[in-house]
């Protein structure tokens, strides 16, 4: 079931704040939707969920535009359980009582004086309080990627349908917080070890993994794998903060400008990019990659984030 949601602005001048609402309903005989929309400035665009105490609220959201967000509110509350600006694009609440639950879908207000747009793809899922791993029972606490030839695509929600919220390395290792069966596949919820992002993935892409090893002397995790290179790299991973230096480790495949890349940007956590023929292709960060090329290195833009990567680090010597 796919729904439809424009929160349009006001024409001319400067636009004025339109709250628009809508209840989700989901398909006869599933707990798992997808919702599309487009907001505009200073728009908000309000679900509301009918919540069963002892489950979990489950959301994704995939966008055009890095400053969009949504967050996540308790029945009654006034401060939100899940603020997306500062925990990312994929969240989870525990439903404790019964009730309206709101998930809150907005443009950060720098944006929206800007009158920028953004058209997004929501995903709602009501999950059991805890999953199983397999489809049967049991499973294993960590799984690595396997099978695939770049990467693997981390999901809002369990099917094909649900949007692309990042990217898992082949032979990454992820924490498994459990499996189901949906549209006769399995699909694992997992944890990337690297910042914590969660997220579902294709069950036949995964295997049982070894526990991480302990974080190197920089701090840095990873995928779980020994890296080929640390070092550090200039950065600026906040918005305006003037260039400073970042912890980075990189783990380099056999054939030359492939290769996984993660720089400590604060706290516990870890941006990630994959390189393909030295080209940047995925991130774990917020928005696109743009790429501008500086003699031997290329300047990395995600959203106001800027790195800059010396082909030394991804090809070696």
């Amino acid at each position: 079931m796919s729904v439809i949601l424009l929160a349009a602005a006001a024409s001319g001048g400067r636009a004025e704040a339109q709250i628009t609402s809508a209840a989700v309903e989901f398909p006869a005989g599933s707990e798992d939707v997808v919702l599309q929309g487009s907001l505009r400035g200073p728009a908000i665009a309000i679900y509301e969920v009918a919540g069963v105490a002892g489950k979990k609220l489950a959301v994704g959201l995939e966008t055009s535009n890095p400053a969009n967000y949504f967050n996540i509110s308790e029945p009654g509350a006034k401060e939100a359980a899940f603020i997306g600006s500062t925990r990312g694009n994929y969240g989870e609440v525990l439903l404790s009582q019964p009730g309206t639950y709101r998930i809150t879908v907005y443009l950060m207000r720098s944006a929206a004086r800007r009158d920028e747009i953004a058209d997004y793809k929501l995903s709602v899922s009501l999950l059991p309080a805890s999953d199983f791993a397999d489809g049967m029972s049991g499973g294993p606490d960590y799984w690595e990627v396997h099978g695939v030839r770049s990467a693997l695509r981390l999901r809002a929600g369990p099917s094909p349908e649900h949007g692309v919220i990042g990217a898992l390395n082949n032979g990454e290792v992820v924490r498994n917080l459990g499996c189901r069966m949906s549209g006769g596949a399995r699909w694992c919820r997992v944890e990337t070890l690297r910042g914590g992002q969660q997220g579902w993935t294709a069950g036949g892409f995964l295997r049982e993994g070894t526990p991480p090893r302990e974080p190197d002397r920089r701090g840095l995790v990873g995928n779980g794998q020994r890296f080929d290179a640390t070092g550090a790299l200039p950065c600026a991973p906040l918005l305006g903060q003037p260039t400073t230096s970042c912890d980075f480790g990189v783990i380099r495949e056999e054939k030359p400008g492939y290769a996984g890349l993660w720089i400590a940007i604060g706290g516990d956590e870890e941006r990630y990019f994959l390189f393909e023929e030295g080209k940047p292709v995925s991130t774990n960060g917020p928005g696109e990659i743009t790429v501008e090329r500086l003699g031997d290195l290329q300047l990395l833009r995600l959203g106001e984030e800027r790195y800059e990567i010396p082909d030394a680090v991804i090809y070696g010597g």
